[in-house]
């Protein structure tokens, strides 16, 4: 079973049929889905998209795993943010409706599913995509501690069935680079 996950400002759970309507109020946004390839989506496929979570998140083994991002103060969703398996490493996607940005949330977020795919999936790293232009992204990875570990400088994608170029950024990392950052704990007798 897939946990729900708490942070001091959010609560994060699984994604469910319910969430349709506020995935939409950003998920079909040309602002919020314009570093992303797959989106913006329209109502239909964003439909898709959730019962693709679900029936994921169903499985015996699941390997991807999509969260809604809910603001406790408001009980509002106002994002997702997922882990995808890949072998023995996860990862990590998100997005924020864009009335939530700037405040710290996503960060928030990213550190628990960090930690939720260490300690939980035993996962031996995490990785993360993103655009050299998404600066909102570039600067989340960087305050995680994670690490560009490649660069694809014009970097042939399709999007919306349009090639595109974009610079990519890869980052990425350890359990032992994570377990680095922890605070210490401390000892008997320390």
């Amino acid at each position: 079973m897939i946990p729900i996950l708490t942070t001091p400002r959010l609560v994060l759970r699984p994604v469910t049929t319910d969430d349709f309507l506020d995935i939409c109020a950003y998920g079909r946004d040309e602002e919020t889905g314009q570093y992303m390839l797959h989106w913006p989506k329209t109502p239909e496929q964003i439909k898709e998209y959730i019962d693709e979570c679900v029936a994921s998140m169903s499985s015996t083994t699941p390997t991807w795993f999509e969260f809604s991002v809910i603001h406790k103060d408001t009980a509002k969703m106002i994002g997702t943010i997922s882990l995808i398996s890949e072998g023995d490493e996860a990862e990590l996607g998100w997005m924020l409706h864009p009335a939530f940005r700037r405040q710290g949330l996503m960060s928030e977020a990213a550190a628990e599913m960090i930690r939720y795919a260490f300690d939980s999936l035993d996962r031996s790293a995490v990785w993360a995509t993103c655009t050299a232009q998404n600066i909102a992204s570039v600067r989340l990875l960087e305050k995680l501690g994670m690490a560009v570990v490649l660069s694809e400088p014009q970097k042939k994608v399709i999007k919306n069935d349009r090639e595109i170029f974009l610079d990519r950024l890869m980052y990425r990392m350890s359990r032992t680079e994570w377990e680095a950052r922890q605070e210490p704990k401390l000892q008997p007798g320390s």
